[in-house]
């Protein structure tokens, strides 16, 4: 008996027969969509589907794909908070890469400056300026983050503005210079 391979199988569509084709040219044609797993081949005398032919599948399997080479790592292309995939959540969830708003992190900056003598005269309005526009920048931009530099920043300036306030009522209270 000859193998499979060397043989020639007549296909049926719908009554209609054609062939005789050997093994490599019915997979040629499967792959090429010119036929479909519902035709009909005849093997030792007998019809069956293509999809019961256990001799199409029988062709050893292709060799595996490499895997790309690893990305390396760095602070540019790592993604904070990714879910694992487990038996529970199938799906990988990704978190969308945040950046730091610069207006937060100014507002921070020149809310510290503000307990800097004889600067601090001058950087509470522009810590004040800055610690809004980044609140409202954050609350319209969801992918930006530093919620809590511009409060920080906020935070410092008025509890600096209300000691100095408080300084300079005091000192007219009581009739005295402010330096």
């Amino acid at each position: 008996m000859s193998s499979p391979a060397a043989s020639t199988f007549l296909l049926r569509w719908k009554g209609t027969e054609s062939g005789p084709f050997s093994l490599d040219e019915i997979r040629d044609r499967l792959d090429a969509g010119e036929i479909s797993r519902l035709h009909q081949v005849q093997v030792n005398g007998r019809w069956k589907l293509l999809d019961d032919f256990t001799e199409l599948d029988s062709e050893p399997p292709p060799p595996p794909i490499e895997a790309p080479e690893p990305i390396p790592k760095s602070r540019e292309n790592l993604v904070p908070d990714a879910a694992i995939a487990s038996e529970d959540s199938p799906i990988f969830e990704l978190t969308a890469i945040t950046r730091t708003s610069g207006l937060a992190i100014a507002a921070l900056i020149v809310g510290l400056c503000g307990f800097i003598p004889y600067l601090n005269f001058v950087s509470w309005i522009f810590a004040l300026i800055l610690g809004h526009l980044a609140l409202v920048q954050l609350d319209r931009n969801a992918a930006l983050s530093g919620r809590w530099m511009a409060i920080a920043g906020l935070a410092m300036t008025y509890f600096v503005l209300i000691v100095g306030v408080t300084y300079g009522a005091l000192m007219l209270y009581h009739g005295r210079s402010f330096f």
